[in-house]
């Protein structure tokens, strides 16, 4: 017996491979408890983390102030350990915000400390340099 020929349209060519990505999941994700409890103690962390640098910066930016109203430039913290920390605030920032919303006191705290360098250049003048 001879087989049927076929007459599709697309029995020249190979089936399309789809290149789409696997299916995801349409449900919102939560946390588990254990989950919850992890990310609780890892934002808490993050937070200490953030206040002790805050504190640490702050202490340096009164001592460079002080030293430009007395105009001594022995006692003068250069700008660079200054903007260290300052960047270093700024990283941790950036780390609670991938976990969590911060807080609007550490908003405040992180806006007051890029006005203080700001301020700290424009009247330092020669000193914070």
């Amino acid at each position: 017996m001879t087989e049927p020929v076929q007459t599709d349209e697309f029995a020249g060519e190979q089936p399309a491979v789809e290149s789409e990505e696997p299916r995801r999941s349409e449900r919102a994700r939560t946390l588990t408890e254990k989950g919850k409890e992890f990310q609780k103690e890892k934002t808490k962390g993050i937070l200490l983390r953030f206040d002790s640098i805050y504190d640490h910066w702050k202490a340096l930016t009164k001592v460079a102030k002080k030293s430009i109203i007395k105009q001594d430039p022995r006692n003068i913290l250069h700008i660079n350990t200054i903007q260290r920390e300052l960047s270093e605030l700024n990283i941790v920032y950036d780390e609670y915000r991938r976990i969590d919303s911060p807080a609007c006191e550490m908003r405040r705290k992180l806006d007051n400390n890029k006005g203080s360098v700001s301020n700290s250049r424009n009247n330092g003048g020669d000193y914070l340099a």
